[in-house]
Parts: structure tokens; C-alpha cells; sequence
């Protein structure tokens, strides 16, 4: 299991920052580490849809395939936001200084939609 600690070291954007961003147009690219988009409920996978599905596994190097400047805004999300702050916490260590996690992931954004 990923160690939750990563969560301390990155940067947030809870779901109505998230909404804010996405309704605003503001750049940015979005990566998903979750499965079963269709599962999720519609607005959930509205949110879902604009995100480019990668493997856990390989998200660091796929990443920096795709963001070649590392000022550009990075938003990750997952199911709960574990894995995404791992990820997160890789890139800014790689010098990503705009790399963001949905926090808690789609369950929070499911508790938020369903609010």
C-alpha cells in the first residue's frame, strides 16, 4: 500500500477548485489513474473524460514524454488520491512546479457531487 505521507507534500485542489478550473478553461493537463469511467456516475466521468488515462506503473515517464515544460499545470487524479500524490510528489522532485492532486481523488468528488 502507498504510504499515505505523500499527501503532506503536495499540492491540493479540492473538488470546487477543480470544478473552478475546469469551467474557467484555464490550461492544464490532466492525467487519471482511475478505471471504469462509465461506473462513476455522469458527472464524475464529465470530469473524467477530460483527463488522459495512464498506468500507475509508468505515469512518471509518460508524463514527461507529454509536459515538456515543467512550469506547465499538472492535475492528477485517482480513486482516492494516494497514488496521485505519489506521483505528484515524484514530479516535484523532478522540478514539475505545478503539479496538482484532486484531494481525495474521485470519492471525494463523488461526496461533493452528491452534496
Amino acid at each position: 500500500m502507498l504510504g499515505w505521507w505523500y499527501t503532506r507534500y503536495v499540492q491540493k485542489l479540492a473538488p470546487f477548485q477543480l470544478e473552478n478550473i475546469l469551467g474557467n478553461q484555464v490550461p492544464y493537463l490532466m492525467f487519471s489513474f482511475v478505471k471504469g469511467h462509465s461506473e462513476q456516475g455522469s458527472q464524475i466521468e464529465a470530469v473524467l473524460t477530460k483527463a488522459e488515462d495512464i498506468a500507475f506503473r509508468a505515469a512518471i515517464e509518460k508524463i514527461q514524454e507529454k509536459v515538456s515544460d515543467r512550469q506547465s499545470p499538472i492535475i492528477l487524479i485517482c480513486e482516492n488520491g494516494r497514488r496521485s500524490a505519489a506521483v505528484a510528489y515524484k514530479l516535484q522532485k523532478w522540478c514539475y512546479a505545478n503539479c496538482y492532486i484532486v484531494d481525495g481523488g474521485v470519492r471525494r468528488l463523488m461526496q461533493y457531487y452528491r452534496d
